[in-house]
């Protein structure tokens, strides 16, 4: 069973793509509305700023890995030599 296209008014923007043989379309002044209605909403801020405090953290594991790494190595370094002595 096919199902029918929506009919779109000139105005109206939609996003054709096909999902199991057939082409269906989303209608994306909807999507807009709704992220628009979400925007107004402190909750959807503070899911957006743990989101993007997730992926800062997923990002910055490398760079706190060569970080480790690095103050390893020093503090390696330092218990291997001696301290000279200050000239006075």
């Amino acid at each position: 069973m096919r199902k029918r296209q929506p009919n779109l008014k000139d105005n109206k923007v939609a996003y054709k793509y096909k999902s199991k043989g057939e082409t269906k379309m989303v209608d994306l002044n909807v999507v807009k509305a709704w992220v628009l209605a979400r925007w107004a909403e402190r909750t959807s801020w503070d899911g957006a700023a743990l989101i993007v405090l997730g992926v800062l953290a997923l990002m910055s594991h490398a760079l706190v890995s060569v970080a480790a790494v690095g103050a390893i190595v020093y503090g390696a370094w330092t218990l291997y030599t001696k301290e000279q002595a200050k000239k006075k």
